[in-house]
């Protein structure tokens, strides 16, 4: 009987020596790549950063990223079983609302990417990428779900029309894009429909013969360009 308690006692050391190496964190296997489960640490307080699995040095499942703060919230999930080299993302903020979500193929942004507004789920932007570029239409909604602006882009620079569109419908400023520079007619007008100006740029200036309107006429007109002046619209 003696024998046999100390062959079991053996068997069961054995076992839970396995079972902890099992599940030891930041391991490497023989050919020294990380495999396993993983934990980052944040270098000052030494915080949690990340956890997640590697397999051969390759991450795999879901990634989970924490902030740096005393609640030590989830700030983003990554999830890399579609595809190698790919991730689906999602980014939260401090009250676990997602902010934005999308594919990351090769670090870089690629497809689809949303955009929330803030504290909400309803959709405020969305964006499509090619190797971490932006390409085709970025729409920006107001939180009623209605078009607050149109976007065309060629190889990450706008190239296309942008509209700006008010609340009620109404196409604020209309004006078009070649190769990141405004090129093209442009119409701007006030939140009644009124046209405010138009004319026309050349290589990010005005350009030609501008008009300015103020209740629906027509105010005065402008030759261009004037002293080099840039023509971008304010805050663009």
């Amino acid at each position: 009987m003696k024998i046999l308690s100390l062959l079991l006692c053996s068997v069961f050391a054995l076992s839970a020596s396995f079972a902890q190496e099992l599940s030891t964190p930041n391991k490497l296997d023989s050919n020294g790549k990380k495999d396993g489960m993983w934990s980052g640490f944040f270098e000052n307080t030494k915080v949690v950063k990340y956890e997640g699995t590697f397999k051969n040095g390759i991450e795999t499942g879901v990634f989970t990223f924490y902030n740096n703060n005393p609640k030590h919230t989830v700030m983003a999930t990554r999830d890399f079983s579609k595809q190698p080299n790919s991730a689906y993302t999602i980014f939260y903020d401090d009250q676990k609302n997602i902010v934005s979500e999308g594919n990351v193929q090769n670090k870089l942004y690629e497809g689809l990417w949303k955009y929330y507004h803030k504290n909400s789920k309803d959709l405020m932007t969305t964006e499509n990428y090619k190797k971490g570029k932006l390409v085709g239409k970025r729409v920006v909604f107001y939180k009623d779900g209605k078009i607050a602006e149109e976007t065309v882009y060629v190889d990450g620079k706008r190239s296309g029309v942008y509209k700006k569109i008010s609340g009620n419908g109404i196409v604020l400023e209309e004006v078009s894009y070649q190769n990141g520079e405004l090129n093209g007619a442009a119409i701007y007008k006030d939140p009644d429909g009124n046209i405010v100006a138009k004319g026309n740029y050349k290589n990010d200036q005005k350009h030609g013969t501008w008009q300015f309107f103020e209740n629906g006429k027509l105010t005065s007109k402008e030759k261009h360009p004037m002293n080099g002046q840039k023509g971008k619209p304010k805050g663009k």
